[in-house]
């Protein structure tokens, strides 16, 4: 089924990387039934992508591409070889992540020094987050980014702390969405996305570090250290 909301996010994505390497090798991990893939690929015309996940039912739903290896595999265990890697991302995957450690030594490992990595995440202080928590608190609930598989959350600032823990630098902050969750309706936003120009206005990502602490989305673009 076609979901806008998820479709715009991937696209601020796309456009905070701002990068058109002529990667070796472009890995994005959790890659899910391949749609950020798709929607990059042709920026990586000579280069080796692979899509790792470990829903077996996804990877056969992206496996439709045979332009890419798509791989069933867990993230802690990635089936690449160690400095492979020119570029990799990990779009909302950290959250359902327990052990971060085990998680980012492993990213560490299979980037080349020098890397593009790029990761993206629900922000815990987002405007979205701020007032549904308050719905969610009535409610006798917990908040977890409207979804109950989310371990953990983070804000901005916590999450480039933990990435600066192993070798990452060179940080690029961006984020995706401050308008109220309500204009996420997918009926709405269908209507809302088969217009191009507005296309491009709601999936545009912002750099400003006020409104990076409100977006609902925090995306880190940073390299691996040499």
């Amino acid at each position: 089924m076609y979901d806008p909301f998820r479709y715009l996010r991937l696209l601020a994505t796309k456009n905070a990387m701002e990068t058109k390497d002529n990667a070796s090798i472009f890995c994005d991990l959790g890659s899910g039934d391949g749609a950020f893939i798709k929607l990059i690929q042709d920026d990586f015309p000579n280069s080796r992508i692979v899509g790792l996940d470990l829903d077996k039912s996804k990877i056969r739903e992206a496996s439709a591409n045979d332009n890419v290896d798509f791989i069933v595999a867990d993230v802690h265990f990635i089936p690449l070889q160690q400095s492979s890697c020119d570029i990799v991302t990990c779009l909302e995957v950290v959250e359902h992540i327990n052990n971060f450690a085990s998680f980012f030594n492993e990213i560490e490992r299979v980037m080349k020094p020098e890397g593009t990595f790029v990761i993206s995440t629900p922000n815990i202080r987002s405007f979205s987050a701020i007032t549904a928590s308050f719905v969610y608190a009535v409610l006798g609930k917990k908040y977890k980014a409207f979804d109950e598989t989310h371990v953990n959350l983070y804000r901005p600032e916590r999450i480039m702390k933990r990435l600066e823990t192993f070798s990452f630098h060179d940080f690029r902050l961006s984020g995706f969405w401050l308008l109220p969750s309500g204009l996420s309706w997918s009926p709405l936003l269908s209507a809302l996305t088969t217009n191009g120009r507005l296309v491009r206005l709601l999936s545009k990502s912002f750099s400003n570090k006020f409104l990076v602490k409100l977006a609902f989305i925090t995306i880190v673009k940073c390299r691996r250290g040499s």
